[in-house]
């Protein structure tokens, strides 16, 4: 029983790490795509700024592509985790 327990420990270290790496490329590929995204519709951007809009209401914008894979992701670690009953 013991030697199941410490193979069961040394498994979720791994599922953490394997979680935080995925993390930090998921972060790192999002932060890729909403730059390349800004440069090639800076044109709009700036036809936009030009029209009236503020630098936040632009930020916002883009800040959105950002945050609904971020809560999709929050939503899904949470169920995941609680199905499997890490805490």
């Amino acid at each position: 029983m013991e030697v199941l327990m410490k193979k069961r420990e040394k498994i979720m270290e791994y599922v953490f790490l394997l979680a935080a790496v995925i993390s930090i490329v998921a972060v790192a590929l999002i932060c890729i795509i909403i730059n390349r995204k800004v440069k090639t519709e800076q044109q709009m951007i700036g036809t936009l700024s030009a029209m009236g809009y503020t630098r936040a209401q632009l930020a916002w914008h883009y800040a959105g592509f950002a945050a609904i894979p971020g809560i999709i992701g929050g939503v899904l670690t949470s169920v995941i985790t609680a199905g499997t009953g890490a805490y």
